[in-house]
């Protein structure tokens, strides 16, 4: 498992379009992946086929999905898909409203077999389904979750034995792409917020988190107070454009009522975002999905690529950039009480 983080990144990323944006590593997920996708058919169709639930939000789905493809590749290269009925974003009051073919596939290219594919038939038929228990297949023991310190051989992804976090880094390029059009559409967005330099990311997530999930919401002052410490520490000093990653945009005027002189910079000047629910999603119209959905791939990849991340734990949003960033360097959850703390808990992911 001696491979280090510069040896994976370069085997993710490639050069493309000289984008106006910091030089720090994330930038390169504006690039092209020089990386060819999984052959998906290419598996053992005489085993049972894992059949992936499609659960909650965007990025709690797509860690479930990355870590049952890691699973269906280790388990004798089973073939696998996405069952995406049985997810709340797929789902629509109004026949119209409806995305085509599928969620998933109309922000990203295919992830496992197509639902509709008549492989998945033949095993449906034959009674070769296997049905992924999340408990049970994906979070009830360290290697499953791929920790940082497991030992991972799976030739499809890497030929040498890696740990869990770089596991889950290349399988995360391999699976999860975003169309090219709307990969270069989020980062010329980007470039619009001029961030030429290095900055820092705020990720703040409220809407639904309080209600359903009963966490408090983490005092604004808080990420003032890390931000501080940052500028300091890595900015020499010098405070540097903030990026406000948030799903609830009345945070930005509270955020420059705090410091009056900082440049704080977001999608909400394009939005009005008043808290994500989930279950509001089933009532939008095609071109609210589009809207909203392109709003957070920006805030991704605006929070993959800040050279400072402050965010919180309580949001699988932390879990999903923390994996798109080149290493875990400057990666701060200000809900957990001390660096060193952040980092036995990182490991766990």
């Amino acid at each position: 498992a001696n491979v280090n983080d510069n040896e994976i990144f370069l085997h993710v990323y490639t050069g493309g379009k000289q984008w106006k944006l910091p030089k720090w590593g994330s930038q390169h997920w504006c690039d092209p992946p020089n990386v060819k996708p999984i052959n998906y058919f290419d598996c053992n169709v005489t085993l049972p086929m894992y059949s992936v639930p499609f659960v909650g939000g965007l990025t709690n789905a797509l860690k479930i999905i990355l870590l049952s493809g890691i699973k269906a590749m280790q388990d004798g290269n089973r073939c696998w898909a996405i069952n995406e009925a049985t997810g709340q974003l797929n789902k629509r009051n109004k026949k119209e409203n409806e995305l085509s073919p599928t969620f998933l596939r109309h922000f990203f290219e295919p992830m496992g077999i197509p639902w509709e594919n008549p492989l998945v038939r033949h095993f449906e038929q034959h009674n070769l389904v296997k049905n992924i228990h999340l408990r049970n297949d994906i979070y009830s023991n360290t290697q499953s979750r791929r920790v940082w310190w497991s030992k991972n051989h799976i030739p499809k992804l890497w030929d040498r034995i890696v740990n869990g976090h770089h596991l889950k880094k290349i399988a995360m390029r391999r699976i999860w792409r975003p169309h090219a059009p709307l990969r270069e559409k989020v980062c010329g967005k980007l470039e619009n917020h001029d961030l030429t330099e290095d900055y820092i990311a705020f990720s703040v997530r409220r809407g639904d988190k309080k209600e359903l999930e009963h966490f408090e919401y983490q005092d604004l002052q808080d990420y003032i107070v890390r931000a501080e410490e940052e500028i300091t520490a890595v900015f020499n000093g010098t405070v540097p454009k903030i990026f406000v990653a948030t799903d609830d945009c009345t945070v930005m005027p509270e955020f420059q009522k705090l410091r009056p002189t900082w440049t704080f910079v977001s999608q909400c000047d394009n939005n009005d975002d008043t808290g994500f629910a989930l279950y509001d999603v089933m009532d939008w119209t095609i071109e609210q999905t589009d809207a909203h959905f392109e709003k957070f791939m920006i805030e991704l990849y605006g929070l993959a690529m800040g050279r400072v991340f402050i965010g919180v734990s309580y949001t699988n949003v932390a879990w999903w950039v923390y994996f798109m960033r080149k290493d875990m360097h400057n990666f701060h959850l200000i809900d957990i009480e001390s660096k060193e703390k952040v980092w036995e808990f990182v490991q766990m992911w």
